[in-house]
C-alpha cells in the first residue's frame, strides 16, 4: 500500500460498505451468507488522483471489490475468489485518538482543483494551525489572519504573509493557490485526523494531522 494513500474499507454493522480507496470516497451496500462475502455496485467520487501509482492503486482495489459477488470468502482477514485466489487482505485499524481542530498542526495532503487532487510539492511542507478565531500557518513564507468557525461554516481573512521569495516556480505557485483557497474557503469537514476546507468553486486543500 502507498503511504499516504492508504485504502480503507468498513463493513458496517447495516450492511452498508464504505471507505476510501487512497484516492477517491466510494459506498454501497454488502451482502454476507456464512463466510460468504458480497459487495453490490458502490457509488464513488471521481477526482483524478496525480501521485505515483495512487490510480493504478485505486484500480486494482476497485476490481478486487468487484470480483466479490463471484467470490468470496472471508477467511483469516483475507478475502478470497473460488478459486482460492487472495483478493484483499484486510488489517483491523486500531481506534485513532480524537484529533482536535483547534491548536492542532495540520500538513497539507492534497490540493483539489478541477475535480482532481494534486499532491504538494516534494520538499516544501505547508502547514496550518487553527485557534480561536484565527489561523497561522507556512507555505514559503509564513502567514496568518482571523478565521471565523461555526459548525462546518469558516470564513477566512483577510490573511497576511511575509514576503520572501519561494526556491522555485512550484513552489511558488503552490503557495499562491493554498492562499487563494484559504482565502475563499467556506466549508470546513473534519473526519478523525483529515481536515478538508472548500471554496464555493469546489477547491479544496486537504490535511492531516502533524
Amino acid at each position: 500500500m502507498l503511504a499516504g494513500a492508504q485504502p480503507i474499507v468498513d463493513f458496517g454493522g447495516d450492511l452498508t460498505v464504505s471507505g476510501t480507496t487512497g484516492c477517491n470516497r466510494f459506498t454501497g451496500g454488502y451482502t454476507t451468507s456464512g463466510s460468504a462475502l458480497a459487495v453490490g455496485q458502490v457509488a464513488m467520487t471521481m477526482m483524478a488522483c496525480t501521485g505515483p501509482g495512487v490510480m493504478e492503486q485505486e484500480t486494482a482495489f476497485t476490481q478486487a471489490l468487484a470480483a466479490t459477488p463471484s467470490a468470496a470468502t472471508l477467511r483469516r482477514s483475507r478475502v478470497l475468489d473460488k478459486s482460492g485466489r487472495v483478493l484483499l487482505v484486510l488489517t483491523q485499524l486500531l481506534p485513532v485518538p480524537e484529533t482536535p481542530l483547534l491548536g492542532t498542526t495540520w500538513k497539507l495532503s492534497g490540493i483539489v482543483a478541477n475535480e482532481a487532487v494534486s499532491s504538494p510539492v516534494a520538499g516544501y511542507d505547508v502547514t496550518l494551525v487553527l485557534t480561536d478565531g484565527a489561523l497561522t500557518g507556512k507555505a514559503c513564507n509564513t502567514f496568518r489572519g482571523q478565521a471565523a468557525i461555526t459548525g462546518t461554516t469558516i470564513k477566512v481573512g483577510p490573511l497576511m504573509s511575509t514576503k520572501m521569495a519561494c526556491a522555485n516556480e512550484a513552489a511558488t505557485a503552490q503557495e499562491t493557490a493554498v492562499l487563494m483557497i484559504l482565502e475563499a474557503a467556506t466549508t470546513l469537514t473534519q473526519e478523525g485526523a483529515t481536515l478538508t476546507l472548500t471554496a464555493a468553486d469546489g477547491k479544496a486543500l486537504q490535511f492531516t494531522a502533524a
